[in-house]
């Protein structure tokens, strides 16, 4: 894990937190290829971490752990997420609470992997993974934000 890594991570952190933040009208067709491209790029981070390095069972079971979370802090913060209309426009802003989710997930997933590496994991595979992460994350919670708006 390199300075550089940890400062790339905590400003794409702060640019999620933020931009959810902001009240911003909900798109019903969004464009899936950046989650896409996030989520390839953390396998292949992950796969290059990995190289040479097997996973221990309880190592390759803490990552599931992890990447399981990620789905299920996508969908807490989308419950977080307010929605209200706007003339013809439904619009969406997190909330407090939003944001603490996103920081609480980061850190718990950079946690598993302290705990990964105990049980055998190579070090770094957390930050490697933190792509993969975020995409699946942000995945659901616009999945779960979408169907919230269609019952709205």
């Amino acid at each position: 894990m390199t300075v550089a890594n940890v400062l790339i991570g905590l400003a794409v952190l702060a640019y999620l937190v933020f931009r959810q933040l902001q009240a911003r009208p909900v798109k019903q067709k969004s464009n899936q290829i950046f989650l896409l491209v996030v989520a390839v790029y953390g396998l292949y981070s992950s796969a290059q971490v990995l190289q040479g390095h097997p996973l221990s069972p309880g190592g390759l079971g803490l990552v599931l752990v992890g990447l399981v979370l990620a789905g299920a802090f996508g969908l807490a913060r989308a419950l977080t997420v307010k929605l209200w209309r706007d003339g013809d426009q439904l619009m969406r802003q997190g909330t407090w609470l939003t944001a603490s989710l996103w920081v609480i997930g980061v850190a718990v997933h950079l946690g598993l992997d302290v705990l990964a590496e105990k049980l055998g994991a190579p070090a770094g595979l957390g930050f490697a993974s933190l792509p993969l992460y975020l995409a699946i994350t942000w995945f659901v919670q616009r999945v779960v934000v979408n169907n919230r708006v269609r019952t709205a």
